[in-house]
């Protein structure tokens, strides 16, 4: 690729002029376009494609996404989607075309799901061969709670009555191809060898007027219009609580992720 402008993620830097040589699937090596001259004794019968100075950058990585809100059938008034996915070959083309097109025109080319609904995780090891057509696809486990008496499980919460169960359901996983597990925060005394933090900051932060940006409510959960300066000041209040929380643990070394949710 000739008369690129590249993207040095080290300096935070764009730099003209530069010229991306590949082989299959892999960069070998980004020099100055004019540099392209001298290597064309290793690109005989290479094709040369001209980016005409338009930005290059690495793949995006959306870490945290949900399936079922991408294809939701609807949302409930608290906040849940509701999908009736299907697995079957020309379903899963249709739901990767429809995906591909939210995520590709954003440069986001890896898309991790986080906390799956153990119903559909047949479609989700399906979904994850990759395909050049679409982002590729890392399918999560569903998200594991523990159990509480009384307590309606939320859509696509695994429930663990104990560390048995919890043992068995992680070896399911596995064998089913699976590398990711959600642990979510109703787990007690939860132990885990290697852990990321998916803090969505901004899902809060859009509600309380401290992002530059907003997305559509999704039900009568999100919703602040109608808050009274009270429930907005303590809002606010609980959202620096949180960030809080964020900063102590990235100062701990604790691993943080970002996704759209």
């Amino acid at each position: 690729m000739r008369r690129a402008t590249v993207l040095d993620t080290r300096t935070a830097k764009t730099l003209p002029g530069r010229a991306i040589v590949m082989r299959g699937d892999r960069i070998i090596q980004v020099v100055a376009d004019s540099a392209l001259d001298t290597l064309r004794g290793d690109l005989r019968g290479a094709q040369v494609l001209d980016a005409r100075a338009r930005l290059v950058i690495p793949g995006l990585i959306d870490a945290h996404h949900h399936t079922a809100y991408v294809f939701p059938d609807s949302i409930t008034p608290g906040g849940a989607a509701v999908s009736r996915l299907v697995i079957r070959a020309d379903s899963i083309a249709s739901y990767r075309a429809r995906w591909a097109s939210a995520y590709l025109p954003f440069g986001v080319t890896a898309v991790r799901e986080v906390g799956g609904d153990e119903r559909y995780l047949a479609l989700m090891t399906a979904w994850m061969r990759p395909t050049p057509s679409a982002p590729d696809f890392f399918p999560s486990a569903g998200a594991l709670v523990s159990h509480e008496e009384g307590r309606v499980p939320y859509v696509g919460h695994a429930i663990v009555r104990d560390s048995a169960d919890a043992v068995a359901r992680v070896r399911r996983y596995h064998d089913a191809g699976l590398r990711d597990v959600k642990l979510y925060w109703r787990l007690r005394e939860p132990e885990y060898v290697r852990a990321t933090v998916t803090p969505t900051l901004h899902i809060f932060a859009q509600r309380v007027g401290f992002a530059p940006y907003t997305t559509k409510s999704l039900g009568t959960f999100d919703r602040s219009d109608a808050w009274t300066p009270t429930q907005r000041d303590r809002a606010r209040r609980g959202y620096e609580i949180l960030a809080g929380y964020v900063r102590r643990m990235h100062e701990a070394g604790v691993g943080l992720a970002v996704g759209t949710d």
